[in-house]
């Protein structure tokens, strides 16, 4: 059974050496006193360095997310609106909120059969020698690869991968593994601080619209208006694959009686197409909406998208992405090996079919 504990990880170096063996016991929820709780011998630029690149991993890996610092004297920041650089941090939170469906739905599966939602490489890689003794590689589920960063001299970050195919979530490049370390790897991307992240081949990673005007996670916005569509990252394998997306109230624990609702999200390839299914809604609980939008973000590893169906019917490509949304249904390619699509609001208890061709 999941568990939540506060350990007390005042230092980022500390947060790396207690991740492996909680995560080994199980224990999931652990946060870090992100800039330090007693903050002493660093200031200046080389503070906001390290804020924002253990802000950055904290965001990928903490439960919960926890600038602190002890400041009886008023003397030192923590917000991340106020220390450290405010684009990466705001970005990094953003993504943190962007990722709740896959969190919460591995949150859930750990309450339910105490599968681990933050394991260490090891449990997933029980025979991959190095993936023993990696403290700062940690998995996200079983399809997401986190590494906390802390190295204020540096730009770069060397990078273990487990034999495999993987995917840099924040550039797309893909990269071919033996079980092997990967040079050179940016913590930069695009002026944004990042932690080094990556996507196993063959990952459904459900998530939720997240920019600037959203207030929180029930897609709440700050003209009162809501944006509440599922978006379905997708990253294209040679196996048949499947997540089970698990949501509920987000308030009370309904869910303890069984009051939630659960969607079966697959992928599988062919020689020339992929094909992502949306399953019909199982469960339900109060407030459950019957109708919701899909957005199918999706990553091939060679090849291009040459055109996109739903349930057998070819939707239009537009021109720009400002188009697509506008539509309001059909795709578009950002570039090669990608596509967006949306499709508009239909019933949940409907399943949805979208094939890729590829050339």
């Amino acid at each position: 059974v999941a568990q939540v504990h506060h350990v007390g990880t005042h230092g980022h170096g500390q947060q790396r050496t207690a991740g492996q063996p909680l995560g080994v016991e199980r224990i999931d929820y652990y946060g870090s006193d992100i800039g330090g709780f007693h903050r002493g011998g660093m200031e200046g630029e080389a503070l906001d360095v390290l804020y924002t690149q253990w802000l950055a991993s904290s965001a990928l890996l903490d439960v919960p997310v926890r600038p602190h610092v002890m400041n009886l004297s008023n003397a030192f920041e923590t917000a991340p609106d106020r220390i450290g650089d405010r684009a990466s941090n705001r970005a990094n939170l953003q993504l943190r909120y962007a990722l709740t469906p896959y969190l919460y739905s591995l949150a859930h599966r750990a309450w339910e059969s105490g599968e681990p939602v933050f394991p260490p490489l090891v449990l997933n890689y029980p025979a991959d020698e190095t993936a023993r003794s990696l403290w700062s590689h940690k998995m996200i589920g079983k399809d997401l690869l986190a590494v906390v960063e802390a190295d204020t001299d540096a730009t770069t970050r060397r990078v273990y991968l487990p034999a495999g195919r993987w995917a840099n979530f924040h550039t797309g490049e893909w990269l071919e593994s033996s079980g092997q370390w990967f040079e050179d790897q940016s913590t930069v991307i695009d002026g944004i601080v990042r932690a080094p992240f990556y996507v196993r081949a063959g990952a459904i990673i459900p998530m939720m619209h997240v920019d600037d005007e959203t207030m929180n996670l029930d897609g709440r916005r700050r003209d009162g208006s809501r944006r509440d569509e599922l978006v379905v990252r997708v990253y294209a394998g040679d196996s048949p694959s499947e997540f089970e997306l698990t949501e509920d109230d987000g308030r009370t624990l309904g869910y303890q009686r069984g009051e939630l609702r659960q969607t079966i999200l697959s992928q599988s390839s062919s020689a020339d197409t992929v094909a992502v299914t949306i399953g019909r809604a199982t469960r339900v609980y109060d407030g459950a909406p019957e109708s919701r939008r899909v957005v199918v973000d999706m990553h091939l590893p060679a090849g291009d998208v040459d055109s996109v169906s739903l349930d057998g019917q070819q939707l239009v490509r537009h021109d720009s992405p400002t188009d697509l949304v506008d539509a309001g249904a059909g795709w578009w390619s950002p570039g090669a090996g990608r596509a967006w699509v949306i499709i508009p609001e239909r019933p949940v208890a409907e399943v949805s079919r979208v094939t890729f061709a590829v050339d």
